[in-house]
């Protein structure tokens, strides 16, 4: 993930996720709040995310997959509800 090789192939890669996401949460990616949202929730499963779990706080890979797993599952839960508001 720290070579040039890997971040070439990131950006090579790269695209709008917002867009194609936030037709499925009923928005727009001109929505700001929405798009921080996202973002958020995409953060938890990044590859950097993961090592981070992993190396920081010692879990193992399904450790850390529950961690990410419980923490969309919240952040999913609160934007519905603010969604609703």
């Amino acid at each position: 993930m720290d070579s040039p090789s890997y971040d070439r192939a990131r950006r090579a890669r790269q695209v709008d996720r917002a867009a194609l996401a936030a037709p499925t949460w009923g928005g727009d990616a001109s929505d700001a709040a929405l798009r921080e949202r996202l973002g958020a929730l995409y953060l938890l499963v990044t590859p950097a995310a993961w090592r981070w779990l992993r190396e920081t706080w010692g879990l193992s890979g399904a450790g850390a997959a529950r961690a990410a797993t419980w923490a969309m599952e919240t952040l999913v839960q609160a934007a519905k509800k603010e969604k609703h508001r």
